[in-house]
């Protein structure tokens, strides 16, 4: 498969990991996040518990009800 040629699968993965990426940096909505990957609201949800399902640490502040991933530290 040359480069740059995605199947479903391998987008949602890729977008998944820049997603975490985002989130071990900064505090971001799920509105932001929706239109920072051109997807919608339901996509970035979903996205979320896959990464909570995959033992991400996820973050949700009440008051503007960001997400965020702290970092993890080595054991």
């Amino acid at each position: 498969m040359p480069l740059g040629m995605f199947t479903r699968a391998d987008g949602r993965a890729v977008r998944i990991i820049k997603c975490l990426r985002l989130l071990e940096g900064d505090c971001y909505s799920v509105d932001d996040l929706a239109v920072h990957f051109c997807v919608s609201r339901r996509t970035v949800y979903r996205d979320l518990r896959l990464m909570a399902a995959a033992g991400v640490r996820l973050m949700r502040r009440t008051g503007d009800r960001c997400y965020h991933a702290p970092a993890s530290r080595p054991p």
